[in-house]
Formats: C-alpha cells, sequence, structure tokens
C-alpha cells in the first residue's frame, strides 16, 4: 500500500530539505540563492519551480541566529523567496499561493524528524505550485490565512509587536516574513529603550523586499502609582530609511538610548536575583514535591535562552518552563506507574503547566513574598534616572529630539482616571491611545475601554460639557479614594478648555496592537472586514476561534486611475481616445483604496476590527501523548495518492461517462466505439499545444524541453472534466433535453442547438 501514496519528487523533496536542515550551511550550490538571478533565468535551466522555493524557504529558516554577519545572509534569503513565490505562482490567486507555499515550507521545517508528516506537506507543498484556486484556498484555511485580494489593498496592520532584539523570538527578517504571510500592510515595531543600528537596518531592509511599511519606536516604561505605564515614541517625517538611520546615531539619541541600556542592566539585575531566589527556595521544594531531581537554572543558561533579545519576567518564566520539561516527563513517568485518580489528575495539571502560570505563581511575591514583583516599581531611589522621569519631563525630552514624533499610551491596566490624569500631566504631548492591545484584552485587562473611548471622542469632537460631566464624575470618585488625585482632578475640572485645547487641532487618534512576541496563542495582525474578499468574510462569520474584538472603524473605498508603467500597445491606442466624452480613463490602470482615520476607532458592541493570528489550543507539554502538529493523526486520503494512481483514476473518471455517452447517442459503430479516444485526444493535444505556448515553448531557449512546459496533473484534470462535458452536452441537452423533450434537432434547427450547447458549456466551464 505504500507505493500508492506520494511520489518521486515528494521525495526528492523531502531529502532535499533533510539534507538543507542538517547541513552545516556550506553548500555546493549556493547560487540559488542569488537574488540577482530572476527565477525564469538561468535557474530555470537546472532546477526545478519546487526545488528552488524549497531552498529558498529552508536558506531562510534554518539560521535562527541573530547577529550583523547573518543579517545580509538573511536578506538576501528574503530577497530571493519573494521572488521565486511571486514569479511561480501562475494563477488568479498569485500572491495568496505565495503566502501558501511559504507556509506549508514553514510546517516541512518545523515537522522535522517526522517523516510521514513532511511527505504529506511535501504533497501538498507541490500541489499548491500548480495554484489551483480549491487547492490554495484549502491550504489556507488550513493553516487560518485568510484569502487576501490580489490587488493587495487591504487595511491589515500591528501597530505593536517585538522581535527577537526585545521579548520577541523571530529575528527582524523573520517577523516580517510572517508578517507577508498573514497579509499585513504595515508594522510598528517596538523596541524596550534602546534599538541597535543592526536591527533597525535589517528590519527595514526587509520591509523594502516585501512592500511592508514598518515604522520603529521606542518603549519607555515609567512608574505610576506604584504600577507602570507604557509609552510608546514613533519618530516620523524622515524622507528615507537611510535618514532614519542617521537619526538614531545622533549625539541626542545615542544619550538618551545609552540611559536606555542603564534601565535594561537594572532589569536584568532583577531577573537574575529572581532567579537566584527561585534556585535557592523554590527549587528543593519542587524536587521534595515531585521527588524527582530539578537541577540549577544558571544565569549562563538563562542568558542563552535570552540571546539578544532584553532580559524579562516573561522571558524568565519562559526559559524555567523550558528547563523544567526533563523532570515533568520523569514525575510523569511516576504518576503513570501509580495509576490512582489523584496520579491521574497531577498528571493532567503538569500536562498544562505553561510559561503564563509560571509567571502568575511561581514568580508572584503574592504566592512567594520573597520574589521581587517584575511588574512594579521598587523604591524610587532605586529606579535608573530614566524611569524617574515623569511624564512630563520624559515628553518635553522626546519634544527636542524629533518634533513630529507620535507618541502612544498604552491602555492596558489604566482605568479613565489614569488616562485623563496621563493627558493633562504630558500637555497634549500623547497624540495616541493604543485603545485596544490584544494581549491585554485575552488577559482582561481592558475592562475600561468604553469609558476611554467616550473620553476620547469628547476631546477630539470639543464637546466641552461632556469633558466637564466626566472629570466631575472622576472627582466624586477620587474624594473617597485618594484626596491628593481628587484635589488634583479639581484643578483639571477649572481647566478643562485647556486640556481640550490640546486636541482641538490635533485630534487624539487611536492604535492597535498585539504587544505579540511569536509565542501568543493568537498571533500578530489585525484586518478590518471590509477590505477582504467575500469568500474571507464568510470564513471569519463561521470561525469558531475568532475572538470578538470590540472596535469599530468607518472605511471609505476610494478609486483612483493611473498610468500603466509598461503600457501594451493596446493601451497606448486606447488613450488616443481619451478625449472623447466618457472615455477619459481609457488605458489607464484602475485601483481601489481603502481609507480609514485613526481618531474614528470607536468602542462597540460588534467590531468590524478582526485578528489575524486566530485562538488556537494549548498544546501542554507532552505529557498525556497528545500531539499539536496539523494532520499528524490524520489518516492519508485519496490527497496523498500517487500521482501515476491519481491521474489514472482521473482520466477513468471522465472516460467512463464520456464512453457511455457516445455508446447512447451515436448510430455509427465506428463513433459509438471509437468517439471517446478521438474526443480525448483532441482535448490532449489542445491542452498540449495551449502549455507550450502559454510558457513561450515556440521562442524560447531549446535548452528547456517542450516536455518540461506540459503539465500532466493537470492535463488529466483538464480530460476528466471534458468526460463529464460530453454526459452534459451531448446526452442530458442534446438529445434528452431538445431532442426527445422540445422536439428541437441540428439538422431542423442548427444555430438554436449550437446556441443552446454554447450557453450551458460557458456556464459549466
Amino acid at each position: 500500500m505504500q507505493g500508492l501514496y506520494f511520489d518521486k519528487q515528494d521525495r526528492d523533496i523531502l531529502a532535499l530539505v533533510n539534507r538543507i536542515l542538517e547541513s552545516d550551511g556550506k553548500q555546493s550550490d549556493t547560487f540559488l540563492f542569488d537574488p540577482s538571478l530572476h527565477p525564469h533565468g538561468i535557474k530555470e535551466l537546472v532546477a526545478s519551480p519546487v526545488s528552488r522555493m524549497a531552498y529558498a524557504v529552508i536558506n531562510l529558516l534554518r539560521n535562527l541566529q541573530t547577529g550583523r554577519t547573518q543579517a545580509r545572509d538573511r536578506l538576501l534569503a528574503l530577497k530571493t523567496l519573494y521572488d521565486e513565490v511571486l514569479n511561480s505562482a501562475h494563477s488568479a490567486l498569485r500572491r495568496n499561493t505565495a503566502r501558501a507555499l511559504m507556509q506549508i515550507m514553514k510546517s516541512m521545517v518545523r515537522a522535522h524528524g517526522n517523516q510521514l508528516e513532511q511527505l504529506k506537506l511535501a504533497h501538498d507543498f507541490r500541489r499548491t505550485v500548480q495554484g489551483t484556486p480549491r487547492v490554495v484556498r484549502r491550504m489556507l484555511a488550513r493553516y487560518h490565512l485568510p484569502e487576501m485580494p490580489e490587488s493587495w489593498n487591504q487595511l491589515a496592520f500591528d501597530d505593536h509587536v517585538y522581535d527577537a532584539n526585545t521579548k520577541g523570538r523571530k529575528t527582524p527578517t523573520h517577523l516580517i516574513m510572517d508578517a507577508w504571510i498573514k497579509g499585513m500592510r504595515s508594522l510598528t515595531v517596538a523596541y524596550e529603550y534602546w534599538v541597535q543600528p543592526e536591527a533597525a537596518r535589517e528590519i527595514l531592509r526587509a520591509a523594502e523586499i516585501t512592500g511592508i511599511g514598518v515604522r520603529i519606536g521606542l518603549e519607555f516604561h515609567l512608574p505610576f502609582y506604584g504600577r507602570f505605564i507604557s509609552l510608546f515614541w514613533i519618530p516620523r517625517g524622515f524622507s528615507s530609511n537611510e535618514d532614519f538611520l542617521e537619526f538614531l546615531h545622533s549625539p541626542k539619541v545615542a544619550e538618551l538610548m545609552k540611559r536606555g541600556r542603564e534601565v535594561l542592566r537594572w532589569r536584568r539585575e532583577r531577573v537574575l536575583e529572581s532567579l537566584a531566589l527561585w534556585n535557592e527556595i523554590q527549587r528543593p521544594q519542587l524536587e521534595a514535591q515531585w521527588g524527582v531531581t530539578v537541577p540549577e537554572l544558571t544565569g549562563e543558561g538563562f542568558s542563552r535562552h535570552v540571546g539578544r533579545g532584553q532580559a524579562s519576567g516573561l522571558h524568565l518564566a519562559e526559559a524555567l518552563h523550558a528547563h523544567v520539561q526533563p523532570s515533568l516527563r520523569e514525575r510523569a513517568a511516576l504518576l503513570l506507574e501509580s495509576d490512582s485518580e489523584e496520579a491521574r489528575a497531577e498528571l493532567v495539571f503538569l500536562d498544562s503547566l505553561s510559561a503564563e502560570y509560571i509567571a502568575d505563581h511561581w514568580l508572584s511575591p503574592q504566592e512567594h513574598p520573597e520574589m521581587p514583583d517584575l511588574n512594579k516599581p521598587c523604591a524610587h531611589g532605586d529606579l535608573p534616572p530614566l524611569m524617574q522621569l515623569s511624564v512630563g519631563d520624559i515628553t518635553r525630552e522626546l519634544s527636542e529630539l524629533n518634533p513630529g514624533y507620535r507618541l502612544v499610551l498604552s491602555t492596558k491596566g489604566l482605568s479613565v482616571e489614569d488616562v485623563a490624569e496621563l493627558l493633562w500631566d504630558s500637555r497634549g504631548s500623547i497624540s495616541h491611545l493604543e485603545i485596544f492591545n490584544m494581549r491585554g484584552w485575552m488577559e482582561g485587562k481592558h475592562s475600561c475601554l468604553k469609558a476611554i473611548s467616550e473620553l476620547q471622542q469628547a476631546l477630539n469632537e470639543g464637546l466641552g460639557p461632556r469633558v466637564k460631566q466626566m472629570i466631575r464624575t472622576m472627582v466624586r470618585r477620587m474624594s473617597t479614594q485618594d484626596e491628593e488625585r481628587a484635589a488634583k482632578f479639581r484643578h483639571i475640572l477649572h481647566n478643562v478648555p485647556t486640556l481640550w485645547e490640546h486636541y482641538r487641532n490635533k485630534p487624539l487618534g487611536s492604535r492597535l496592537g498585539t504587544r505579540s512576541v511569536s509565542r501568543d496563542s493568537y498571533g500578530m495582525g489585525f484586518v478590518l472586514r471590509e477590505t477582504l474578499p467575500a469568500r474571507s468574510r464568510k470564513f471569519y462569520a463561521r470561525d469558531q476561534k475568532q475572538p470578538d474584538i470590540p472596535v469599530c472603524s468607518p472605511v471609505e473605498e476610494c478609486v483612483r486611475y493611473s498610468k500603466p508603467r509598461n503600457p501594451s500597445p493596446w493601451q497606448k491606442a486606447l488613450r488616443l481616445l481619451r478625449h472623447l466624452p466618457g472615455c477619459r480613463h481609457l488605458g489607464m490602470e484602475r485601483q481601489s483604496v481603502w481609507k480609514t482615520a485613526s481618531v474614528d476607532f470607536r468602542i462597540c458592541t460588534k467590531g468590524n476590527v478582526l485578528n489575524l493570528g486566530g485562538l488556537s489550543l494549548a498544546c501542554g507539554n507532552g505529557l498525556l501523548g497528545k500531539t499539536c502538529e496539523k494532520g499528524s493523526s490524520e489518516p492519508l486520503g485519496p490527497a496523498y495518492l500517487n500521482s501515476f494512481v491519481s491521474n489514472c483514476l482521473k482520466v477513468l473518471m471522465g472516460f467512463c461517462p464520456a464512453f457511455f455517452s457516445f455508446m447512447y447517442t451515436q448510430n455509427w459503430w465506428f463513433l459509438a466505439w471509437c468517439g471517446t479516444f478521438i474526443w480525448f485526444g483532441i482535448t490532449g493535444f489542445r491542452n498540449v499545444v495551449q502549455m507550450v505556448m502559454a510558457a513561450k515553448g515556440a521562442t524560447r531557449s531549446t535548452l528547456i524541453h517542450w516536455k518540461d512546459q506540459v503539465n500532466v496533473s493537470r492535463l488529466c484534470d483538464s480530460l476528466m472534466f471534458t468526460g463529464f462535458s460530453v454526459l452534459l452536452l451531448e446526452m442530458l441537452v442534446r438529445v434528452l433535453l431538445l431532442d426527445k423533450t422540445l422536439g428541437i434537432t441540428a439538422a431542423q434547427n442548427p444555430w438554436v442547438v449550437f446556441g443552446v450547447l454554447s450557453l450551458v458549456n460557458g456556464i459549466y466551464l
């Protein structure tokens, strides 16, 4: 039975992938990675499109290290891959086919070691390369990738993500690649206190390759009533990427980031202090509780886990989660031997033990008083100088660095009183509110979204009485909690026109971010529903994993006409008629553009903002024998049959109805017995000629044989469908419907019969 499934090409792709993954990076055919060579040039003479795309994807994904020497290689690999997938997809779903191909190859690399799963993915890859819409859409749905418009005009974005240089896991190039696979067109990347110029250069160059608009900003955490608030500073007004990189090297910005590195060193010391306390106190307790050895996690091991990122409590929780996995498996083996009700309950608990649980319990000062609270500031005098600044102080410093900046206040965990006070303290320097944050929403830290949105709307529309009414309510609420803050709000109440004046000419905008660190269960990215194709809107309507995001924004479609870059002779001829009435757009390209404004985002009951990542189920730690790989537990179905077998079945499926139709409708024995063979021969010859001519086989280099342009699978698909068309047109329509039911024959009414058959055939096609 094994010979019935998969092809030699599938096994060749598997061998290719594993050979590259297991190699030391020194390949003899590195010229395939050269972005200066066009995919339809010399590369086509030495390797198939499938092999070239596999080379390009693996060459990019294999190198997960960060560093200046690898950044250039990653960018070259991304450029090669981007050119390959876009130029090799010959279908109406060109961009969507490229997205599906990249995602399948990513899954194939991730499934390294599972040969059956890799073979299935290799087979899916070869089927998707053909660009058949049905197959492409099936693959997109499998990986929760909505179909995007081929005009690539969707409003898909994420205003707050991280890469491996901060809290994330992916290098800048990988982050941009994943954003393009998801269908995003704009991205804002956050770096805490300090951005490495090499990282900024890499992410900006990767964005240029894929056509994604990227902005880079610095995130500051300031103490505010016993907790930290987040301010996101995004410099703007640069003419080019090089201009922005020169700005990062300016003396004032360099001095600011130098003070930021002091904050990062201080935070790293607090994280290492938490690690030392865990090793000293909690680790022995876990050993006694589990009955197995739990080794210490050294500072060097933690540093290797962080890499070039910025150490944080999130990194520590993830490092501990990975560190205790061997101990968890030993404990699970002991629990399986006992086979009691308590043992099964504990096994389920240990299987669900996650990094989030470790952060909320093992590193929590509420449950372990000896642990420092990494999410709250310590004594004011122990903070680095940059973290001792007030909101007003830091906004004045940032205004001197770049007058055209955007300053975004994250509303995660803030009340409407907190937002109003921070807006007052900043004196209008806060230009945007991160009105919605996916991580904060999933953690339940956006309880005041409606009130904050109402305050924002009242300020933007100049509703002075409504702003005063809201401030009075805040004063009454503060009077019972904090008299000092209540006095400050009374002062704000007496100066409401001053607060309103800050945002009369510059409305307070909105930002939506996920704070994705590449490990989240909800992914990154948002898209506005109206900008998606109808098929994708239906996909989201029935998707049970899609969270309800209570944000909406009006969207307007604008149509633009522009001159084509490389006009064809036909377009040039049409442009001569533009002076005629109603013909001024002849010979021009029509472009549809969606528009929305950041000030129009509102909190509502049912929003039109959709999450691109969806919600994925927790996989656990594998202690219960469960697997998270998609399709790994599915049996081999007809989709994975050997191409020879499946092609024979296709031809047979089309041949049987066609043969039955000729036998039923033809009186001459020759046509009755041989008509099907003649019909299939004509159809096959026509398809071969079309494929060769479409690939310019008559004029291209003789080094490429005409047989290389013939796709046997598509040829068999055509033969299958043409067989059913014979049954439909010849027997059902011409004989049963027209002749025997309506009395219309080809001898008496040839034009009527021909017209009806042509109409039915067109509908069938």
